[in-house]
């Protein structure tokens, strides 16, 4: 309670400077003509954690994160984006705190009456071939039935620090094409570096070799949607020897009762190269298949269920859900077996507004097994309320809670009030 009650102060402190942040920049606007929207958000996350040796731990998370639109600055329909987030931890301060991540900040500008758009500056990139953020440039455009795009620029990696804008880069360009309402096509290339020493893992039985660099990929896409029916397949291939590094199918359309009958398969590299933090899946070539559907029941109960099968590096998991909705309450049952652990548990999910409260919860029970472990059991819940103040304010309070097998308790509280501009 004493960190909750130290963090509602911060939390009116720095709220108190968000609103003087807000005035200045309107006043900033009005003077030199251009719009301004967004949204300044303070937040508080503290926890209190305790093991079976009643040995505990707490933290006391502050967030100040902004997101900031401005218009015709410069040229008619451009627009600057800045986003970003500080923390720190004032009980038991990283190493490295405060933290400033700034996600975006960039410029973008429609030319020639819209046939073009420039962005200048560090954004995120998502396209056929490839996904990342970078400082760069990049060129988007239509003509007709043929849509285009290009960029180039320094990549960012998670750290949001980028070591050697030369030999770390992101680059790349694709074509989509419409030949008909219903039938569109993608090319894209990309070639994407992240200069880093190599290194080795052994958390599974072999070593895992993570090089310093990324291949060029020739990514091409199709989909096809006849009637109710849907198709989309994209694949990812390495130039250099014309491996295929990733495969997605899917095809969807209501059979038998069900609304919307969907299977879905991927196929994955080891995906190590592109993050440095480990997991089971990522090291070695999986393969995921899935099976969904979903259907009304009777009324306004509706049910649905997700079959998904796992192989990675000659390995299997299976996991199963099934779930039930009625109105705005939701209960799911999930079993998964296999290599990468098991779990069998029940969650409860709902929501309800009660006047200007938006009320929601949810209840997880059930039984957990890691790699080579045994069966333990597991408890969580989620409370939490979104209050909306005069059109511009918004709080949102969450409570946390988690029970296994290394915790008695862990505890963790969530406040964050949010300022529209």
């Amino acid at each position: 309670m004493f960190l909750w009650a130290c963090g509602a102060t911060a939390l009116k402190m720095m709220s108190m400077r968000n609103y003087l942040v807000i005035i200045i920049l309107g006043l900033t606007g009005r003077l030199f003509g251009f719009g301004l929207q967004g949204y300044l958000s303070s937040s508080l996350y503290s926890f209190n954690r305790e093991n079976r040796e009643q040995t505990s731990l707490q933290h006391l998370r502050l967030y100040e994160s902004f997101y900031l639109q401005g218009s015709d600055l410069g040229l008619e329909n451009s627009r600057v984006t800045l986003a970003g987030l500080i923390y720190t931890d004032p009980v038991n301060a990283f190493n490295n705190d405060p933290v400033l991540r700034i996600y975006k900040a960039s410029y973008r500008a429609d030319l020639f009456s819209g046939g073009l758009t420039l962005d200048l500056g560090r954004q995120f990139v998502y396209s056929l071939a490839t996904s990342g953020r970078m400082d760069g440039v990049m060129l988007a455009g239509s003509w007709r039935k043929l849509r285009f795009k290009g960029f180039g620029g320094a990549y960012v990696p998670a750290s949001g620090w980028t070591g050697d804008p030369v030999s770390d880069y992101l680059a790349g360009a694709e074509l989509k094409w419409s030949a008909k309402t219903n039938l569109k096509f993608g090319l894209g290339i990309s070639g994407k570096n992240h200069g880093r020493n190599i290194y080795h893992s052994s958390f599974t039985y072999k070593d895992v070799e993570v090089p310093a660099r990324l291949e060029t990929r020739l990514a091409y896409q199709l989909e096809y949607n006849p009637g109710v029916t849907q198709f989309y397949i994209r694949g990812r291939q390495r130039l250099t020897d014309w491996v295929l590094t990733e495969l997605t199918v899917v095809a969807s359309r209501p059979l038998a009762g069900f609304k919307d009958f969907r299977f879905e398969y991927n196929f994955r590299e080891p995906r190590i190269p592109e993050n440095s933090i480990f997991s089971v899946f990522d090291a070695s070539n999986t393969q995921d298949f899935r099976l969904s559907a979903s259907r009304k029941i009777h009324g306004s109960l509706s049910g649905g269920f997700q079959i998904r099968h796992i192989i990675f590096d000659g390995e299997r998991s299976d996991v199963l859900s099934v779930n039930a909705k009625l109105h705005k309450v939701q209960a799911t049952y999930i079993y998964q077996s296999g290599y990468g652990g098991a779990t069998s548990r029940v969650q409860l999910a709902g929501e309800k507004s009660v006047g200007s409260f938006n009320l929601y919860g949810r209840i997880t029970l059930g039984r957990y097994k890691l790699l080579e472990g045994t069966w333990d059991d597991l408890a969580t819940f989620v409370l939490g309320n979104r209050i909306f103040l005069r059109k511009r304010f918004e709080l949102n309070t969450e409570l946390q809670g988690l029970r296994n097998r290394y915790y008695d308790k862990d505890i963790r509280f969530l406040c964050t009030l949010m300022v529209r501009i």
